[in-house]
């Protein structure tokens, strides 16, 4: 089962003072299978920033890895790998995973793990208070 996200091209993720990046090659990369291994080309895109974080990523995205979820929204809100490891939100689960909890990410990160239909629904429940209970007068 896949869960790829095409409209993601790019991730961004900050925890305390370094941060990591990844962009899809989905549509401007053909690897050339002569090529060395190029280490940061993980999960169909490119993996920069943070040695730290870049390295722990890596490490968490191999399939061997141990961990298989994430808790991505305290409390107990889990993101379960795939099983290749592959995925837009696969990627955005391990930068959580590497900030150690204290990650922020970025829109296309939420939208990837949404996209994954694991986190629930991501439409806002209708707030109570309309703006005919105040007479038509909206309050800014």
């Amino acid at each position: 089962m896949s869960n790829k996200h095409h409209k993601v091209a790019t991730i961004t993720a900050v925890a305390d003072d370094e941060a990591v990046s990844w962009s899809s090659l989905d549509h401007f990369y053909r690897k050339d299978p002569d090529a060395p291994i190029d280490h940061l080309v993980v999960a169909g895109g490119v993996l920069l920033g943070s040695e730290d974080m870049v390295t722990q990523i890596i490490s968490v995205l191999r399939p061997t890895h141990p961990v298989a979820e994430v808790e991505v929204l305290p409390p107990g809100v889990k993101y379960a790998f795939t099983e290749n490891r592959d995925t837009p939100a696969d990627v955005a689960a391990a930068m959580v995973y590497a900030g150690l909890g204290r990650t922020f990410l970025d829109t296309h990160g939420w939208d990837a793990l949404y996209a994954s239909g694991q986190l629930g629904d991501d439409d806002v429940p209708a707030d109570n208070e309309d703006e005919d209970d105040n007479n038509g007068v909206v309050v800014y």
